[in-house]
């Protein structure tokens, strides 16, 4: 894990950083939204 201190002062991984929780964030989302709605995805 990287130094918070240093993701900030670094625009390329504080934005690779972001998209990778962005990605999880977005597949947990959709992986619950599919559990819970059974017709959602077909």
């Amino acid at each position: 894990m990287p130094n918070p201190v240093e993701v900030l002062q670094d625009p390329d991984i504080f934005h690779h950083t972001t998209q990778q929780f962005r990605e999880a964030n977005q597949a947990t989302t959709n992986k619950t939204s599919r559990d819970r709605i059974p017709s959602y995805h077909q």
